[in-house]
């Protein structure tokens, strides 16, 4: 029995998730929603296609995945939930801390499940520098730059909520298991910059834009050795340069692209019932931290501490 999928969103991105799930063995396409009409016209031949949310429940989904624009995800994520489905949202998970955390009691009350876009949990060259960090040792610093092309000469979206999620992700993966205590957030030029001490004494800085010259790449600084991750289109590639262990390797994202491993993961762990690894905690606690940064950096990049929240959280 094939696992069927719902859409919520086919602009961009969203045109780029159905596509992966067509590719995809035993999934079926079987709705999408979006309000513009106009994006009927960029679907796949034989893709379904409503102008109303309300087209996806006659469709006997399995699970619905939200990639609209950040402004309406609680709402469509809460709608899924509320029709007795798993649901997929793109990152960020809401635009704010109250809204993620309400996604994520309304499922647990539901007895459904989320999953949170964040891609690079799903990025070849990231799981393999996990597999390694042990030869860093204990993780001290990390460094990340991350600036993309603009998508249009009047692109305003706001590349601390765009970008900088990507690296949090990073950093979490091979620095702090926990927590983020602390974080303030500045602009300087055309970058907007982040630094994070984290539960497990490393530090992180992360700086973010929108440049004609892109570049991507992330340094982890450990007490035995230094990993290296650079992004190129089409492939990434990692050094590691340890006492115990030295690698150096490339990836071919076009072969092995981190949105097929994100999809397969989230219809593997609908079919067995298992954990997501990127599941709705996970979007609440990037997002305690971008709303954090974004206070910060109001009052000019004052330092802003997350101990009192993340205590509040852990007592429920």
């Amino acid at each position: 029995m094939k696992t069927r999928l719902g859409f919520a969103g086919v602009g961009r991105w969203g045109l780029n998730l159905v596509n992966t799930a067509l590719a995809l063995p035993g999934v079926e396409v079987a709705a999408t929603f979006d309000p513009d009409e106009s994006r009927q016209n960029v679907l796949p031949p034989g893709v379904p296609f409503s102008s109303s949310r309300s087209g996806l429940l006659q469709t006997g989904l399995d699970a619905l995945i939200v990639a609209s624009p950040p402004a309406s995800h609680t709402e469509l994520a809460l709608f899924g939930l509320d029709a007795g489905w798993d649901v997929f949202v793109e990152k960020p998970l809401a635009m704010d801390l109250s809204e993620a955390q309400l996604i994520t009691d309304f499922a647990d009350r539901r007895g459904r499940r989320v999953m949170v876009g964040h891609l690079m949990r799903y990025h070849p060259a990231l799981l393999r520098l996990q597999s390694l960090s042990g030869h860093l040792g204990r993780i001290k610093r990390i460094s990340a730059v991350r600036h993309a092309r603009p998508r249009s000469v009047d692109d305003t979206e706001d590349p601390w909520w765009a970008l900088a999620v990507h690296d949090l992700t990073i950093a979490k993966s091979v620095a702090y298991a926990r927590d983020v205590l602390d974080v303030r957030v500045f602009d300087r030029g055309d970058e907007v910059v982040g630094e994070f001490r984290c539960s497990d004494g490393a530090r992180c800085e992360i700086r973010v834009g929108r440049r004609h010259d892109p570049s991507r790449y992330c340094v982890v600084e450990g007490s035995s050795g230094v990993a290296t991750l650079r992004e190129q289109p089409g492939r990434a590639d990692l050094r590691v340069d340890s006492a115990t262990a030295d690698a150096e390797e490339s990836f071919d994202l076009v072969a092995d692209p981190p949105l097929k491993a994100e999809l397969s993961h989230f219809v593997d762990c609908l079919r067995r019932r298992l954990p997501f690894r990127s599941d709705g905690s996970d979007g609440v606690a990037a997002i305690r931290v971008l709303e954090a940064g974004d206070r910060s950096r109001q009052l000019g990049g004052t330092w802003i501490s997350l101990t009192e929240e993340l205590a509040a959280a852990a007592a429920g």
